[in-house]
């Protein structure tokens, strides 16, 4: 709980008389009051974002070891990048989006609440955020209890109520409709009501939560929303996820590392979910052969058309204006599968080498069902790569770089008329629009993202 900064426990002189020995407890007292600042930048190919950071915390608030956290995040976000976000086309319309994007959050958890392995926590959050598909602002409100018999188990029933007004902006000229967003209001407002109780479970028995070289760590997470609480939305989610590490060598130079996380999302009656319940992938932290969230289901915007220097459009020998560009955004799905094995060997004592297999799956219908997507079928993609660590006191600085297999057929879009790029290239470079073919099954595996992908970043992946 942060009360002590230094624990010393010594014996004392033996009372033979007795046959005790007394133990003499040293402690000093941790300050009560915290500051904590920081900052960051995210760099990825389809969002760019600096952000400050900062943290205070009274471990006594009011007596009786009651902590009180005031804790905040406020930054810039850019979509795609900040040359696309600022860049302006012969109309006057920008080809992105930027914006100001914030949370402040104010957290009390109260110790010992009836037993001794139990504390009360409860929270409250405002945001204002950009996604690829949507920006939004709103709050949420959280509360429950935490159940610890053993400082590796723990289970957290808790209410939540969480308040969103989305807008699908997605550039100057381009939204995303509302319906998309999961949203059925006709008037084309997109507002959001969760009301939902979740449990979550974590054992964790890893030897270090930063840079973890033995152990395991078993987490669940289980949400009911809507029926007898209300809300917009009435569903069942469920998010496994599993970790297990290994290491060989006196200094435990070799390391295997590997992770199973897997999520269903099955609306009542099947009827739409919400885009802020949904489950996206890809980025540094899950599939790394994608960018940022973008293994999902995908719905496109507008395409453009190739011109001559005089602004006119090009047409090919059948008389169809040629095809330049047709970019989509992601939209999340109601199913998730992420494997990843990786071997980690320290080279120094501070430089680490990494190579891994990465899958993933995101699919529109939940992960249970007859229409439920497959495992190592069609939509479940597979990537291999390598990377470096140069480890810190924050956690080690992370480079990946990985290559999708030609395993399996293009993204789902929500247009059947979607064109796919007949090549998607790595790295920004050799994508190509050069035939018509609107089959996800005749396009390459994760069409239309591009075959290769970079994350940089702080931290393991998992």
């Amino acid at each position: 709980m942060g009360v002590f900064g230094a624990v010393k426990v010594n014996r004392g002189a033996p009372d033979r008389q007795n046959a005790t020995v007394p133990v003499v407890v040293d402690v000093r007292e941790s300050p009560f009051h915290s500051l904590r600042l920081g900052g960051g930048v995210g760099v990825d190919a389809a969002r760019q974002e600096a952000r400050v950071l900062g943290e205070w915390s009274n471990r006594n608030f009011r007596g009786g070891l009651r902590r009180l956290t005031l804790r905040g995040r406020l930054g810039y976000a850019f979509i795609p990048n900040i040359l696309a976000a600022l860049r302006s086309n012969p109309d006057g319309t920008l080809d992105g989006k930027s914006g100001v994007v914030f949370e402040a959050t104010t957290e009390f958890e109260q110790p010992r609440f009836l037993f001794r392995d139990v504390r009360l926590q409860a929270s409250v959050t405002a945001e204002k955020g950009l996604q690829q598909a949507y920006q939004f602002y709103g709050g949420y409100l959280k509360t429950g209890v935490i159940w610890q018999p053993h400082e590796s188990f723990s289970v957290f029933p808790s209410y939540n109520l969480q308040l969103y007004r989305l807008e699908g902006k997605v550039s100057a000229d381009e939204t995303v409709p509302p319906v998309i967003l999961g949203c059925n209001n006709p008037d084309g407002k997109c507002d959001v009501a969760l009301s939902f109780l979740e449990v979550a479970f974590a054992w964790d028995r890893r030897d270090d939560r930063t840079e973890p070289r033995d152990g395991y760590y078993v987490g669940l997470s289980v949400q009911k929303g809507g029926g007898p609480f209300f809300g917009n939305y009435d569903y069942v989610r469920l998010l496994p996820d599993l970790r297990y590490y290994y290491s060989i060598g006196e200094k435990k130079d070799l390391t295997m590392a590997v992770k199973l996380r897997m999520g269903t999302l099955d609306p009542a009656g099947g009827g739409q979910s919400s885009i802020v319940t949904r489950f996206f992938s890809g980025g540094a932290t899950a599939m790394r052969g994608f960018n940022g969230q973008r293994l999902s289901p995908m719905t496109p915007l507008t395409p453009s058309y190739k011109t001559d220097d005089d602004g006119n459009t090009l047409l090919d020998a059948n008389g169809n204006p040629i095809l330049d560009e047709w970019n989509t955004v992601p939209v999340g799905g109601n199913s998730l599968v992420e494997t990843s094995v990786e071997l980690r060997y320290m080279l120094t004592d501070s430089l680490m080498l990494a190579v891994f297999y990465d899958t993933g799956l995101v699919g529109t219908e939940g992960l249970i069902g007859k229409n439920a997507p497959k495992l190592f079928g069609p939509e479940h993609y597979h990537a291999v790569g390598g990377g470096l660590r140069y480890l810190t006191v924050v956690g080690p600085i992370r480079l990946d770089i990985a290559r999708r297999l030609n395993i399996g057929r293009g993204l789902p879009v929500s247009d059947p008329a979607y064109i796919y790029p007949s090549s998607g290239g790595c790295l920004g470079f050799g994508r190509k629009f050069d035939k018509t073919s609107t089959s996800p099954e005749a396009a390459f595996a994760g069409a239309p993202e591009g075959l290769c992908a970079v994350h940089i970043s702080i931290g393991e992946a998992f």
